[in-house]
């Protein structure tokens, strides 16, 4: 039975969170990783912090790596990168001591270099090489591949593979032979391919597959968290790493991990008390949201039992292209359209409502929908379509729409020619919002028709969907309604149909202005 590949594995991780398939993947590279940065840290403690970290940074970008070829390549980088960014001053200083070191060991022992002299200079060789080169020196003599399993990861031929490898390995000899370390290709060889993959500690496996658990676990809860999980991760690696040389050179490095060990534990247990009273925090806002909602509706409730002349005239609409009279009330609606995957719906945490059609309805502050727009920008997977403001007078309908005419061929059977019908494709918003003076508020009518591509693309069908609702504002509120994207559906600017759950998401925000240069009403 063969074993799953490197990519089979992350596309399950990626897909599924399976534990056992990550699992797999830290055992297949764990030695590889270690041993890089146990020679670039120089200390076996430090070499565990810096190995955790890159698995750490391989669960996060476990969809991204799915198609690369060698996983071993991207690890070793990763490790090197952890390493270098911490300590990078420090680790000059040293570099120029045991180059020096080195070169007066070569003179005074005039014997072949050793793996004790090239392993201080072997991973910063490794990383001048071009990723084709690094990639065929990892995979013959620190995977010990052969030159048929080669092939077929490179997708070449096996004397394709073992030109590569002889180029490789020439190009370590000149880099070495720039740091006065000289020594032939048969000797180098043979030291890198008994000494440069050394056992992990054992249980350092099961340590890194709990942290990967943990990280996965918060990668739900907003994101923002998905930004901030990264950074914290570099900066504790990073710190372990400079507190680690200190220990060096103090040579206390038992009291110190001692001393690491109770901060350690003070800063668990305040993780701990931060995230409990974030936990009450939340739960606290979400009361206040749900008291206001109902205080709102008693507002409006009240105001349209004391002012009858409130309620909407049963006359047919208006010319939205006439000027406004003096005493109308102009207002501004701004809108967001945005397409969303379905676990950053999941983790924007909104208490939805769902309307007759299915669709979800959602109610954000101001200071929620600033910070909701900040993540949009920096997540990768989110796109926002367009963002249209448009002004109404108060009680008339808006509409904006995001379309494309989409040609579509038909047959009708007696002729050969196929006939064209145009069919616009996107998003059309309707909005009427219905300001009340007596209690400030908005009672805002919308709805939302999206037109997408399913099936053959060279002959799609249309699928529309559609959805209305009505909710009550306060000032400064914005109304998000959700509208899921039938599987395999597809938009035309779009070059093939997506993978996974998606939503496109529009966000309503009302706003009382003064025609003049649009400015909020006092």
């Amino acid at each position: 039975m063969n074993r799953p590949t490197d990519q089979q594995l992350l596309r399950d991780y990626a897909s599924r969170r399976s534990d056992a398939a990550f699992a797999e993947l830290v055992r297949r590279h764990i030695d590889l990783v270690y041993s890089a940065a146990r020679r670039m840290v120089c200390d076996a403690h430090l070499a565990q912090d810096v190995t955790q970290g890159a698995f750490v940074a391989l669960a996060h970008n476990a969809r991204r790596l799915a198609g690369h070829p060698v996983l071993s390549g991207w690890l070793h980088r990763t490790a090197q990168n952890l390493a270098a960014n911490a300590v990078r001053s420090e680790v000059r200083r040293r570099a120029r001591e045991q180059e020096a070191a080195a070169m007066n060991q070569l003179l005074a022992a005039e014997t072949d270099a050793s793996w004790e002299v090239i392993a201080p200079h072997l991973d910063a060789a490794l990383g001048e090489l071009n990723e084709t080169e690094r990639d065929a020196v990892l995979l013959r003599y620190f995977e010990r591949k052969s030159a048929r399993d080669m092939a077929e990861i490179l997708g070449t031929t096996e004397d394709t593979a073992q030109k590569r490898v002889s180029r490789a390995v020439e190009r370590l000899r000149e880099l070495f032979s720039r740091r006065n370390v000289t020594i032939g290709a048969g000797g180098l060889v043979a030291l890198i391919s008994a000494n440069a993959v050394q056992s992990a500690p054992t249980g350092l496996a099961a340590t890194i597959s709990s942290a990967v658990k943990l990280t996965a676990a918060t990668l739900g809860m907003t994101m923002l968290h998905k930004i901030l999980i990264t950074g914290i991760t570099a900066a504790a690696v990073g710190t372990a790493i400079y507190v680690g040389h200190l220990r060096n050179q103090l040579q206390k490095l038992e009291q110190q991990q001692s001393v690491l060990g109770q901060q350690v534990q003070q800063s668990s247990l305040e993780r701990d008390d931060a995230t409990n009273q974030l936990a009450a925090l939340r739960q606290e806002n979400t009361q206040a949201q749900a008291d206001e909602m109902e205080l709102l509706k008693l507002r409006g409730e009240v105001g349209r039992f004391r002012s009858p002349q409130n309620v909407l005239p049963q006359t047919p609409p208006s010319n939205t292209n006439r000027p406004p009279r003096s005493d109308e009330v102009s207002v501004l609606v701004g809108t967001k359209f945005a397409l969303f995957p379905a676990e950053d719906v999941q983790a924007l945490g909104l208490d939805w409502t769902t309307d007759m059609e299915g669709n979800r309805v959602g109610l954000l502050n101001d200071q929620q929908f600033k910070t909701i727009t900040e993540a949009m920008q920096g997540a990768a997977d989110i796109k926002v379509v367009t963002t249209p403001r448009v002004v109404t007078i108060n009680g008339e309908h808006a509409t904006m729409s995001v379309t494309r005419a989409y040609p579509l061929f038909s047959q009708d059977g007696t002729n050969e020619i196929p006939l064209v019908n145009y069919t616009n494709i996107g998003t059309v918003l309707n909005v009427r919002p219905d300001y009340s003076t007596n209690t400030s508020t908005f009672n805002l009518d919308y709805g939302a028709k999206l037109n997408v591509l399913s099936g053959d693309p060279a002959q799609p069908d249309i699928q529309t969907i559609e959805g209305t609702n009505q909710m009550d504002l306060a000032p400064g509120q914005t109304v998000v309604m959700e509208m899921k994207i039938p599987a395999g559906a597809w938009l035309p600017d779009e070059t093939n149909s997506p993978a996974g759950e998606r939503s496109i998401l529009f966000f309503v925000t009302p706003q009382v202005v003064n025609l003049r240069g649009f400015q909020k009403a006092p």
